[in-house]
């Protein structure tokens, strides 16, 4: 992190993303995903709070480049990045793994932040950032989208990953939220982690019962 802080050139080498290799192998068709939602708080008041915006661009590349790093150690991909976050998939055949994988890949990217980028950003003189996670699972459709002319790529469609940005647009600052799927389909041990009383409803209704969409919320704790 230091190093890339200290280079002059904002462009960093991230690893390769299977991402199209692997879409390409489920094809176009439904398939179970868990979806990981990640952006970084505050970034336009960076942009635009007198800080140079090389600095800035640095942090968040710096960020991006972290952060993308860790989702290939618990068999993700990144589908997308945002500017200044990106959502990653997990995709089955075990689906009850997949959300124990999805939700330890997102507790390891807090940690990463409090405990390695912000302490070197403050070594640096600049401010630590904050960011928020959604998570949730269920079907989801592997689609070509484009045209021939301006560029083809496959992509994922569906309720499922908007579900998972909006929970994340919901969650406190250094918080994870996980919609209510997901929250099921998580091993006990990381069940536990999760307060059960502290839920919001999304304005979001289940199509089949007509009831709001729960997510619920976790704070993790680093010493």
């Amino acid at each position: 992190i230091q190093r890339m802080l200290s280079e002059t050139s904002t462009s960093y080498s991230g690893p390769h993303s299977p991402s199209e290799e692997i879409l390409q192998r489920i094809g176009p068709r439904q398939h179970e995903f868990v979806f990981v939602s990640v952006d970084v708080i505050g970034s336009t008041a960076r942009w635009t709070s007198g800080v140079s915006e090389q600095v800035t661009a640095k942090v968040i590349g710096v960020l991006q480049n972290e952060l993308t790093s860790i989702v290939p150690c618990f068999h993700g991909s990144v589908l997308n990045t945002t500017g200044d976050g990106f959502i990653a998939y997990f995709p089955a055949p075990n689906f009850i793994i997949k959300n124990d994988l999805a939700f330890d890949c997102a507790l390891t990217m807090i940690r990463l932040v409090v405990q390695a980028i912000n302490p070197t950003l403050v070594n640096n003189e600049i401010d630590p950032i904050e960011i928020r996670i959604g998570i949730e699972s269920g079907n989801a459709h592997v689609q070509t989208v484009g045209n021939s002319e301006a560029g083809q790529k496959l992509d994922i469609l569906g309720s499922v990953p908007s579900l998972a940005a909006k929970i994340q647009s919901c969650a406190p600052p250094m918080g994870i939220g996980i919609g209510e799927t997901a929250e099921r389909n998580l091993h006990s041990s990381w069940r536990r982690q999760i307060d059960r009383e502290n839920k919001v409803s999304l304005p979001y209704n289940k199509r089949d019962t007509g009831e709001s969409y729960s997510a619920f919320f976790v704070l993790p704790k680093f010493t």
